[in-house]
């Protein structure tokens, strides 16, 4: 049977009471409104369920752990008593887009490829725009290096956990979310809404301060396994995408990331890794040739020329480009 409440947005609290009630009214104030709002404080000692309880509103569901179980297990509490067919993410110290939910909403209905998408968002603090990257085959790029979505500004259908068993793993403390969206990008397309639609809140008691070195050895070894996946099982089709459909700076973008990779496993004397971004380097050129109008040719060299690395290739470039395009007549 069809759910009756098309999204079910979890909040995970411990602690929150200095922004916690700002939150749940960016919530409740939404122009879309059959929602459910899953509060699960996570054991607080300050006046977080107090300020839960003084709203009567029937769309807040109110979990306790009666004791600090952590975010990860809050965060898999709420899913397990989630009714909607989304799910959407929301931290107690952001303040939502008071048009969040319908455009996340309206987009995911639009787009049945689409498992994931997450948008851009303002710092509170200094107002700075975080433009993370917005469609898939970009987001898959970012993946080798960073984390392409923030967590709070997410909505994914729950179809996608439910029919893959998947959740937030415990064992990945302060990057579940991370862990879990490398999952999600092996079973569909992952994109963020090129549209401001949460405002972030930085603060020392947060996770991701408190625990930084645990979150960064976390995050390196989720990138590592990635890393293999990607370069494994879908090299050469997401190559082929990101010539067909981007520009020069797209590209160039790309490239920065391969550069970026090859510094981290520099730095971390890591040879097996390096070997493979260097291949695949030759294995893009190589994709290229295979292509006859000179005006790609000429992309690519434009490409190239902006990478100084590379320059010393252009040579033999030209050369293996005349020689294919003479046997492909």
């Amino acid at each position: 049977m069809q759910s009756s409440i098309d999204i079910s947005v979890v909040m995970p609290v411990y602690n929150g009471g200095d922004f916690l009630r700002e939150s749940i009214e960016s919530i409740l104030n939404q122009s879309f409104d059959n929602f459910e709002l899953i509060i699960v404080d996570d054991g607080s000692s300050d006046n977080s369920n107090d300020i839960i309880e003084s709203y009567l509103d029937k769309r807040i569901v109110h979990l306790r752990n009666y004791s600090n179980r952590g975010v990860v297990f809050s965060l898999n509490k709420g899913l397990t008593h989630s009714k909607g067919d989304f799910i959407a993410r929301m931290d107690c110290d952001d303040i939502s887009n008071l048009d969040r939910l319908r455009i996340q909403y309206d987009y995911l209905v639009s787009h049945p490829d689409v498992a994931l998408c997450g948008s851009w968002f303002r710092i509170l603090n200094n107002k700075h725009v975080v433009r993370t990257p917005v469609n898939d085959c970009d987001v898959r790029i970012c993946a080798l290096t960073s984390n392409p979505f923030a967590h709070p500004t997410v909505m994914l259908r729950k179809s996608v956990l439910s029919q893959n068993n998947l959740k937030y793993n415990e064992l990945l403390l302060h990057v579940e979310d991370y862990g879990l969206w490398l999952e999600i990008l092996e079973l569909g397309k992952c994109v963020n809404i090129p549209q401001i639609l949460l405002e972030y809140r930085i603060h020392s008691s947060q996770v991701s301060s408190r625990q930084y070195t645990m979150q960064i050895e976390n995050f390196h070894k989720l990138r590592r396994q990635y890393f293999r996946r990607y370069f494994s099982n879908t090299l050469n089709s997401d190559i082929v995408e990101i010539h067909n459909n981007s520009t020069i700076a797209e590209v160039s973008t790309y490239y920065k990331q391969l550069r970026n990779l090859k510094s981290i496993f520099s730095n971390q004397r890591d040879l097996l890794h390096l070997e493979v971004v260097e291949k695949e380097i030759k294995i893009y050129m190589n994709l290229f040739f295979r292509y006859k109008k000179f005006r790609k040719f000429r992309f690519f060299l434009a490409v190239i020329s902006n990478h100084p690395p590379l320059l010393m290739l252009n040579f033999r470039i030209a050369v293996a480009f005349v020689r294919g395009s003479l046997r492909m007549r």
